[in-house]
This record gives C-alpha cells, structure tokens and sequence, in this order.
C-alpha cells in the first residue's frame, strides 16, 4: 500500500491535473485500511476463546440490530453498527445461533477447567480451533466490498490485491497465535498445581471481554494491539510448537494409535531410525520420546532414544591384496562397543546427543503419571530428563534393561497416589482388626 501510495504522489508532482485522482485513490486505500482494522482487531479475543469471541460478535450484530440502536444518533453506536465486521455478523446471526454458541463456549469452558477431564478438553478444543478458523476466515471474506463499491475500489487498483491479501493474512495470523494458546493450554494442563486450569481459563474469558471492549471502542487500537500479539506470537512459535511435539508424542499418538495402529509408539521403530540415517539391524532400542531437558538442545525436543553398537571399519582384501574402500565402510556385527543417544529430529535439523558423557553420569528410569521418565544423574542431581509415552509400558523392562537404568519406580505425582494408597490401605486393615 505505501508504494502505491509513493507511485501516486510521484505522478501528481509530474502532472498536477492528475491531483482529483490522486485524491480519490488516497480516499479508497483510506477505506481499505479502515476494512484492514475491522477485520483483524478481534483476533486477539477470537484466538483466546474461538466460540465465546464468536458468540460475543454474533450478540453484538443482533444487539445492533435491535430498533433504538438502529436508529440512533450517538456515533459511538453508530460506528458499532457500520463495522463492516459487525454488518456482515448480524446477517448471519439469529438468536438460536447465538446460543448455540454460548452453550459450546461453556462447554469449552468447563471440559478445559480441571485436570481430569482436561484431554476430553483438549480434543474440544482442537473442534473449537478448527471450525472458529473457517467461519471467521469466511465472515472476513464475506466482509470485504462487493458489487458497484467492490467495482469503484477496483477501478482504482487496490482492490485486487486488498480483497484477497486481508482474508489471507487474517486466517495466518489467527491460526499462529490458536497454535501458540493451545501450547500454553497444554501446558497449564500438564502442571500439577490445582485449580490453575480453571484460572487459566476464566483469564481468557476476561481478556476476550477488555479486547473486544476495546475494538468496540478503537478499531485502531485493537488492530495495532493484534499486531504486537501476533509478533510476539513468532517469537514463541518454536517453543509452542514444542509443547505440541510433547503433546502429540506423550499423549496424542497412542491416542490414535488405537485407531491406526501406524501412530502407535514401539520400542524399536524401524522406519523412524532409518529416517535419523540409523541401521535397524544395529539398534536394540529406538523408542520416540521427547527432552524435556536436555544438555545442548531447546526444552521439549523430540527425537529418539537409541541404544545400540556402533560401527567400526573391518579391512578386507581386494583383488590385489589391497584394502577394498567399499568394505572398509562395512558396519561391523554388533559386538562392538555400544551406545545410548537421543537423536534430536526438528524441522530443518538433526543432531545427535549422547546421554551419559562424563564419568560419574548414570541412568534412572521410573513410571510418572502421565509418562515414563528416564533421568540422567550424577553426585549434584538431576541432569537431563528424557520422558516416553505410558503406551510404552509393556516395554518398560526392555528400556530399563537396554539403558542399563537403575529402577526407580513411581515418581512424582504417581509416587504420592501410590504412597496415599498404601496409607490409606493400611489404616483400613487396622480398623478391620479392631472391630473383628
């Protein structure tokens, strides 16, 4: 837009009859930039809580709707009513919608305001992303100018581009700051405080109130105020997009390997080495997991554990008595040294991690509550941590055994049920003995 903008102010200073023109395409980028604000204001509420924000803009178009704000002459109201935004919701929106919304909104609410029924939430909550996405991507399309108006900003040059790039930008922006909310939601989830999950959630309920007070108020304001969220939206990106990794490996995964037995963690995935450029033949286990910290590597990076001999060149005569290079190259039978490495796999690298690097480094592995942990420990403690999918409890031994792990049984919140009860078992037989 500012280069059409200099294009044009170029031509008036070389042909001053040209100045009406000018003006009159000043006026439709104008216009465009008021849609552009309209449009992308409420993101920031609509990706905090897709169906409540939906809901809120839906009561604010049959509101507008209503007689004495219809015809009314206070001009605050009357910039609410003539929001593009809000026109093109209160042709779509009848109070039964209205509800719907509301209901699904507390649904949402609720499915995502406590620990145990949280992954019933987060599957709502994947629903709830995806369908907000497509209806707000359509009302923005449904917002932008048609007929005889859609035809005049053409006639000026801006259109084109406008009419397309506004919709775009505005289905990019919302999809990264859902992906970056949804981390913080599984997040929140997986922290064993009590009542957080239902904070969390009433927070973002009144966050979706103030911005869309806000837009109500500014447009303007609200827009730039999505612009700063949605830079600070790239700069967590690769972190949110590790929370997911955590998410989808732990808990997603053997989710839908019940269904598609291809998702399913093993203790040895074959095609999941050969991607990591590793022999299957020479491994003994290359379990999926994810670090959850991990000596070189970003918190929450997924890759492999792998355990298995390492190859060594083996001289065999050529034709002539000479070393064959192609045989030098040939792994040796797994009698070699061992290893056990993380293979870090991300989406434009690969690296390679030993676990155990400095004498005095041993290995711990226990069951938690939501995954099996194995630790990396010396004398001061803890020093990685490295956790798998519970689905992958049949192989437990077989981890344990190949990593060469001292066993550490329950940690955590697990080892606190477990130990509770024991307690509570214990003090029951001695009331039993009481009474017999």
């Amino acid at each position: 837009m500012l280069l059409v903008l200099l294009s044009q102010v170029a031509s008036a200073a070389a042909a001053p009859a040209a100045e009406p023109a000018l003006r009159a395409h000043a006026d439709n980028l104008s216009t465009w930039t008021l849609l552009g604000e309209q449009v992308i204001g409420p993101l920031p509420a609509v990706a905090s809580t897709p169906f409540f924000g939906l809901a809120l803009l839906s009561g604010v178009g049959l509101v507008t709707d209503v007689g004495f704000v219809r015809d009314t002459r206070w001009s605050w109201l009357r910039s609410v009513r003539d929001n593009a935004l809000v026109a093109e919701a209160r042709h779509y929106s009848t109070w039964p919608r209205f509800l719907a919304l509301a209901a699904l909104a507390l649904v949402g609410y609720f499915a995502n305001s406590g620990k145990l029924q949280g992954l019933l939430g987060k599957g709502f909550r994947i629903f709830e992303d995806s369908s907000v996405l497509v209806g707000y991507t359509l009302l923005a399309i449904a917002a932008m100018p048609g007929g005889d108006e859609g035809a005049k900003v053409a006639s000026a040059g801006v259109s084109g581009g406008a009419g397309l790039l506004i919709p775009l930008a505005t289905m990019l922006a919302l999809a990264a700051m859902m992906t970056v909310r949804f981390a913080f939601d599984v997040l929140i989830w997986l922290s064993p405080f009590p009542f957080v999950d239902l904070l969390f959630e009433t927070a973002k309920k009144l966050v979706t109130l103030g911005v869309l007070l806000l837009y109500a108020t500014s447009p303007a304001l609200s827009a730039l105020l999505c612009v700063v969220v949605l830079v600070a939206t790239g700069f967590v990106a690769g972190w949110a997009l590790r929370v997911l990794e955590l998410y989808r490996k732990v808990i997603v995964n053997p989710i839908l390997g019940a269904w598609l037995p291809a998702f399913f963690p093993r203790p040895l995935d074959e095609a999941e080495a050969r991607r990591c450029g590793l022999d299957p033949r020479l491994l003994t286990l290359a379990a999926p997991a994810v670090a959850l910290s991990l000596r070189g590597l970003p918190a929450r990076s997924g890759g492999l554990v792998t355990v298995g001999f390492r190859r060594r060149a083996e001289p065999v005569a050529g034709p002539m008595g000479a070393p064959s290079q192609t045989e030098l190259l040939r792994p040796q039978t797994p009698d070699g040294p061992g290893f056990c490495r993380f293979e870090a796999r991300g989406f434009r690298s690969r690296s390679t991690h030993d676990l155990v690097r400095r004498p005095g480094e041993r290995l711990h592995i226990g069951r938690a509550l939501l995954w099996i942990e194995l630790r990396v420990v010396d004398d001061r403690g803890i020093r990685d941590r490295i956790v798998f999918s519970r689905s992958l409890e049949p192989a437990y031994e077989r981890i344990r055994d190949a990593t060469g792990a001292a066993d550490l049984g329950s940690l955590g919140a697990l080892g606190l049920i477990e130990t509770a009860g024991e307690v509570a078992g214990r003090k029951l037989a001695e009331v039993e003995d009481s009474l017999r």
